[in-house]
């Protein structure tokens, strides 16, 4: 699964984690959740952001789901704000993200 892909060079492998009673989204890295299951940790709690790395997903709640801002989440997930500038590559086929 994805803790076998993460380690490759142009995967960046993690989950987005929607705490609803906080209004919040975040991505929370593969890397990061396989040491917590190292640790024995079943859940995340919002109180755990506090000390792990994670990446806000920006976007504007509407009456009860998000309106996401991919664009700027994918720069700062890539560390820069211009998302288009990476290619995927995908069995041989490259897409422009």
């Amino acid at each position: 699964g994805m803790t076998e892909k993460w380690y490759k060079e142009g995967v960046i492998a993690g989950f987005i984690l929607w705490f609803i009673d906080h209004d919040l989204t975040v991505w929370v890295s593969i890397d990061t959740i396989a040491t917590l299951m190292w640790f024995d940790r079943k859940s995340l709690n919002i109180k755990d952001l506090q000390h792990i790395p994670h990446l806000v997903v920006p976007g504007k709640k509407k009456r009860i789901y998000f309106d996401y801002d991919m664009e700027q989440f994918l720069g700062d997930l890539y560390g820069t704000n211009r998302p288009d500038t990476y290619t995927i590559k995908e069995k041989n086929n490259e897409h422009n993200v």
